[in-house]
C-alpha cells in the first residue's frame, strides 16, 4: 500500500485508508469516492486472513462495513491497535445501541450504510480531527439518558441555529462563512456560547441543546 499521505482540506495530514466491505460494489464505491477526495486506498471485500487485513491496517485509517458477528470481531481486533489505527464503522442501522457498541469495540467515528457517500466522506474527514459526527436523533438518545444537566439558559435564535447547525455535522469554517465572520472570530463565538451553557466542548453543547429539546 503507498504510505505517502497527503493534505485534506481541513489541513489534517490524510493517513492511507483501508475499505472494508463484504459486498464489491459498495467498497468499490466508497473507494472511488476516497480517491477522488486524494487518499491512497486499498480495498478488501472478504476477511479469510483476518490476522492479515489487521496487521495491514496498522496505524492507517479503517473503513469498515459491519455486516456479521465476524466483522464485529474484526472492529474489535482493529480497534485494539495501538500503532494509530483510526477505525470508521458503517453500520446497517442508526439505533443508539449499534453506536454505542461499535463506539465500545474501538471504532472512532461512526456513518449509516444508507447515508450518502458524502455524508461519509464527512465523517471520514472528521474523525482525522478526533471528532465524531454524531444524527441529531442519536445525540437526543444520548441525551435523554443523562440525568443530571444545567439548567437551560436562554439562547438567542442564531445561537440556536449555529448549534443546530452544528448538531447536523457542520464545521466552524463553514459556519464562520455564513456568519460572515472569520475562524478565529467563529472559534471564539463558540467558545463563549459552550461557557454560557455550562458545556466544556462542541459535543457536550450538542447534547445539552438536544436535552434542552432544541434540536427536536
Amino acid at each position: 500500500m503507498d504510505n505517502a499521505a497527503t493534505a485534506g482540506v481541513t489541513g489534517v495530514t490524510r493517513p492511507p485508508v483501508v475499505v472494508f466491505d463484504t459486498i464489491p460494489a459498495y467498497a468499490h464505491g466508497i473507494t472511488s469516492a476516497l480517491k477522488t477526495w486524494g487518499y491512497s486506498v486499498s480495498e478488501w471485500t472478504e476477511i479469510a486472513d483476518r490476522s492479515r487485513l489487521v496487521q495491514e491496517v496498522d496505524g492507517s485509517l479503517l473503513l469498515m462495513s459491519v455486516r456479521s458477528p465476524d466483522d464485529w470481531r474484526l472492529l474489535e481486533d482493529a480497534g485494539r491497535l495501538n500503532g494509530g489505527t483510526r477505525v470508521v464503522a458503517i453500520l446497517p442501522t442508526a439505533s443508539l445501541e449499534a453506536y454505542q457498541r461499535a463506539f465500545s469495540a474501538g471504532a472512532c467515528a461512526v456513518a449509516e450504510q444508507e447515508a450518502a457517500v458524502e455524508e461519509i466522506l464527512q465523517v471520514v474527514e472528521a474523525a482525522l480531527e478526533k471528532k465524531a459526527l454524531l444524527p441529531v436523533k442519536i445525540v437526543v438518545d444520548l441525551a435523554d439518558g443523562v440525568t443530571s444537566i444545567p439548567q437551560q439558559v436562554d439562547l438567542s435564535e442564531a445561537e440556536i441555529d449555529c448549534l443546530r447547525a452544528l448538531a447536523e455535522g457542520a464545521t466552524v469554517a463553514q459556519l464562520a462563512r455564513r456568519a460572515n465572520y472569520s475562524q478565529r472570530e467563529m472559534y471564539r463565538l463558540l467558545r463563549r456560547l459552550y461557557e454560557r451553557m455550562g458545556a466544556r466542548n462542541r459535543t457536550e453543547a450538542v447534547v445539552l441543546a438536544a436535552r434542552w429539546g432544541l434540536l427536536r
